[in-house]
């Protein structure tokens, strides 16, 4: 047996040389990310814009449609008129 009574004490400090891809990784689910919310705001200025011209298809349509309901009224009260001249 030696006749020293010592003690040893260590310190051992640890740290990652490398993150595992943790960045890289998040890199690219923030880029994925982005991707499918320009996807989505893509869809929905195609959706609007879809919406604003059948609007206006609509809008241009109006006196056309009221052209053609004045021209189908007149037709049928002149049809009426006729059924009651010769009911009479």
């Amino acid at each position: 047996m030696r006749g020293e009574n010592g003690f040893k004490a260590g310190l051992v400090l640890s740290f990652p040389l490398g993150d595992g891809g943790q960045r890289s990784g998040e890199g690219l689910e923030a880029k994925a990310t982005a991707k499918r919310l320009e996807s989505e705001l893509q869809g929905l200025q195609n959706k609007i814009s879809a919406e604003v011209a059948s609007a206006w298809a609509e809008w241009e349509a109006v006196d056309s449609v009221g052209r053609a309901a004045a021209a189908e009224l007149k037709s049928s009260e002149e049809a009426y008129r006729i059924a009651l001249i010769r009911y009479e």
